[in-house]
């Protein structure tokens, strides 16, 4: 409401009635105050009971008006550039509410519903990815009760509950085995290559790759022979078999399989000098040696193809605290049936040992200690062979 000022004039006015107009009582106010007072609009017709008498004395009428400013709900505000008052109503008018706005009216195909989805399988981590293929729907995988919820249209919930039946199947696994073994060829040289003579039908094929330094890839048409094959060897001592886990495998899942020993070897020795004298210490680090396996599976009814990732470490000596290792890195994807085993062959390494030897004590005696120690160097080759196996 547009707000409208009046000035009030100073003038000397003498009033005998108790009732009092808001107008002239400041009137009396202002000439008592010796200052403009101005007064809003609204309030400019007000009335109210006021007891004047002429004793008062100057300054006293300007409280008095003050007063009755604070009992009937009123202010007054000094303006410091006009140098004058101005008193309004501090109770602000109560706005009428607005009506609401009338609701817009929706679609039927466009209003979202809630639904909930049990999964069968819930290893299956394709079920709550398929879900993100849909644009602003929101999901949440409920654990305890094994539950997807989630909110969509008719149309949407349709295809999502479409899309969720042909992810959520059973999710396939099946069990490997990897050997990791070792076939010393100067062993095999030594007993001949004659194993027909243990009523064990291996083909010339076989035999010629095991001792060959080809690399290749071979099936076996029956487990049972390769198994009775490996017997065989490791009965003459041909064979060693380092490693031989069995590994359960998951459709799409990563498998990963560490089987190490941590060995310690000194980087060398520092010291530290000070007033009082010289410290040393030895400085080590620390690393694993042994198997890594790193396997990912697609796994179907007849046959398991692999991506795999294959490091082996072994541990030759560790002189002085200096380790020295012989490493074996696979990498190659494969398909492999059941019943029909896969041996990865043509992996070989040479080992050369420097055997030491002698009695203690004396071999540490001066001129003649020589005589009570000794040492022999020895070279072995060996075939490193690959074997997998689904059981």
């Amino acid at each position: 409401m547009k707000k409208t000022i009046l000035f009030i004039t100073l003038l000397s006015v003498m009033l005998s009635s108790e009732e009092v107009n808001f107008r002239e009582l400041a009137k009396l106010a202002s000439e008592d105050l010796g200052k403009n007072i101005f007064i809003d609009e609204d309030i400019e017709g007000y009335t109210l009971d006021f007891n004047i008498h002429a004793k008062l004395k100057r300054g006293e009428l300007y409280e008095y008006f003050k007063i009755m400013l604070t009992d009937n709900n009123m202010s007054l505000q000094y303006n410091k550039r006009g140098d004058f008052y101005f008193v309004r109503d501090i109770i602000s008018p109560i706005k009428p509410t607005p009506p609401p706005t009338a609701p817009k009216e929706i679609h039927s195909a466009l209003v979202k519903h809630y639904y909930t989805y049990k999964i069968k399988n819930i290893t299956n981590v394709d079920v709550l990815d398929s879900l993100e293929i849909f644009e602003n729907i929101k999901y949440k995988y409920l654990k305890q009760s094994d539950m997807i919820a989630y909110s969509a249209t008719v149309s949407q919930h349709k295809e999502i509950r479409r899309i969720l039946k042909a992810s959520d199947r059973s999710v396939f696994a099946k069990s490997i085995k990897i050997t990791i073994f070792s076939i010393n060829k100067n062993k095999l040289k030594e007993i001949g290559t004659s194993f027909e003579t243990f009523g064990i039908n291996l083909t010339t094929k076989i035999r010629d790759n095991l001792s060959s330094s080809s690399t290749s890839v071979l099936t076996f048409g029956n487990e049972y022979q390769v198994n009775a094959y490996l017997k065989a060897l490791n009965v003459w001592g041909v064979t060693s078999i380092s490693q031989s886990p069995t590994l359960l495998l998951t459709n799409g899942i990563e498998t990963t399989l560490e089987s190490v020993a941590n060995i310690r070897y000194s980087l060398g020795s520092s010291s530290v000098s000070n007033t009082v004298g010289s410290t040393t210490s030895e400085n080590y680090q620390y690393k694993d040696v042994g198997l890594k396996i790193n396997i990912k599976p697609k796994i179907k009814k007849s046959f398991v193809y692999l991506d795999l990732s294959l490091i082996s470490e072994d541990l030759i000596s560790l002189e002085e605290d200096n380790p020295r290792v012989v490493k074996i890195a696979y990498k190659n994807s494969f398909k492999v049936k059941k019943g029909k085993p896969l041996l990865l062959t043509g992996i070989n390494k040479t080992i050369i040992k420097n055997l030491k030897s002698s009695i203690p004590f004396l071999s540490d005696l001066p001129l003649i200690g020589f005589i009570f120690k000794g040492s022999n160097k020895s070279k072995e080759e060996q075939n490193i062979n690959i074997m997998i196996e689904v059981l």
